[in-house]
């Protein structure tokens, strides 16, 4: 799933380091899935590859109920918002055309009329 917000900070660039099984510094990434929306986790920067040593470890502490329905309502309120905004960019896009055809049709009328 993608982030609903971009990151702030970059999956390597927090401190101090924290080393998978592998001994690589582990990305920290945060969780969009419905079971832990919002919660940050460590993972082997080979993730899911065959080069994963499996290392996974959270760094919050498992959200309650009321948390977890709360960031996923707010998680899909920003994704439904951004597909909102971009069938609007869309719709924008296709006026724009349209309209510069209406201008092309109305000089060529003038011309002809001239």
């Amino acid at each position: 799933m993608r982030s609903p917000v971009p990151y702030r900070v970059g999956p390597l660039e927090h401190s101090p380091a924290v080393l998978c099984d592998c001994r690589r510094k582990a990305p920290c990434w945060t969780s969009w899935s419905n079971d832990s929306p919002g919660r940050r986790y460590y993972r082997c920067p080979a993730g899911l590859t065959a080069g994963d040593c499996g290392f996974f470890r959270w760094i919050d502490h498992e959200a309650t109920p009321y948390e977890r329905q709360l960031t996923r309502d707010l998680r899909d309120a920003v994704w439904q918002l951004q597909r909102e905004k971009g069938e609007d960019l869309r719709m924008d896009n296709v006026v724009q055309r349209e309209n510069g055809d209406l201008m092309q049709l109305k000089e060529q009328l003038q011309k002809d009329e001239a």
